[in-house]
């Protein structure tokens, strides 16, 4: 719960254009700050590659028209960071929650974060971990969740994108988060098996939020109170 009593909750919203989805994350954070209880939106994004607000557009490995023709979309963020894919079989997730709530500070707040998808990929049998020098989740020298936050007058905001079983070929056309020596893998390139369904590893990703910082099991939105 938040310190206001409204339950914090959480929905799985399908494919959301990127665009669309900004304007839910800034409708909850508006619905917060108005006394509401945090949101956790989970969903997945068409092929978009989002700039962060440090990038200038030298992390794009292929032209415009390359990246049209592969249908992928280039979209300006204002997390932090520079370049990341987005696709078909990411799960991406975005907390709406006061940071208070969620460790006080960023650097608790990411290693949460970090320490709850942890805990997801472990149910199917992989050993990630967090690198200090590079936040994320990782196996070997190979990137298996991104994590991009923005915190606004003391709100959070984007949060992270766990590859589940999306395109890695994709990921070719950038220079992801700006790691030129580092890979990129799934948890089904992992197990080499079924992709599990995104919405089944999305209520497992809120449950373990939830408990790595000691919240009650966020409550699942209903669609008609989604935002």
């Amino acid at each position: 719960m938040t310190g206001n009593g409204h339950e914090d909750s959480w929905c799985y919203l399908g494919r959301l254009d990127y665009h669309d989805a900004m304007a839910r994350m800034d409708r909850a954070a508006a619905e917060l700050e108005r006394g509401g209880g945090g949101r956790l939106l989970l969903l997945e994004h068409p092929p978009t590659i989002t700039l962060g607000h440090r990038e200038t557009g030298t992390s794009l490995r292929s032209s415009a028209a390359t990246l049209t023709a592969a249908g992928i979309t280039v979209a300006r963020s204002d997390r932090g960071g520079l370049a990341t894919y987005h696709g078909p079989g990411q799960l991406v997730g975005y907390l709406v929650f006061r940071l208070a709530a969620l460790g006080g500070t960023i650097p608790r707040l990411v290693a949460g974060l970090q320490d709850a998808l942890r805990d997801v990929v472990a149910r199917h049998g992989i050993a990630a971990q967090a690198d200090p020098e590079r936040p994320g989740l990782w196996v070997g020298r190979d990137k298996l969740a991104a994590v991009g936050l923005r915190v606004r007058r003391g709100t959070t905001g984007h949060g992270f994108a766990l590859n589940v079983a999306p395109d890695l070929t994709h990921y070719r056309h950038l220079v992801a988060c700006g790691l030129t020596d580092r890979g990129v893998t799934s948890i089904a390139a992992l197990t080499g098996t079924a992709p599990p369904p995104l919405p089944e590893v999305a209520a497992h990703t809120a449950a373990a939020l939830a408990a790595r910082f000691g919240l009650r099991p966020f409550r699942r939105l209903p669609e008609e109170d989604r935002p």
